[in-house]
């Protein structure tokens, strides 16, 4: 194995002269042109509830639109979905 010529160093955004902030912002600018995947947040909302309940509806799966406070599931667990 050959020797490195020079030391690793750890350099931060301020070492370097970047204002993370600012590439921060730019970079949010190129998301905001894209909408929310309705879907994953969807199933991200199934996933949850499934740790804590069988869900033995089908429609739950097959509608990104489903009302779950009308499914019979303790408040207490949805309770997080809505913040």
């Amino acid at each position: 194995m050959s020797k490195v010529a020079f030391p690793i160093t750890i350099v931060d955004c301020i070492d370097i002269g970047l204002e993370l902030e600012k590439i921060q912002n730019k970079l949010q600018s190129y998301y905001d042109e894209y909408e929310d995947d309705l879907y994953l947040l969807h199933k991200n909302k199934i996933d949850y509830i499934s740790k804590f309940t069988k869900i033995n509806n089908d429609e739950i799966y097959k509608n990104i639109n489903f009302d779950f406070s009308q499914s019979g599931i303790l408040f207490e667990i949805l309770r997080p979905l809505k913040e």
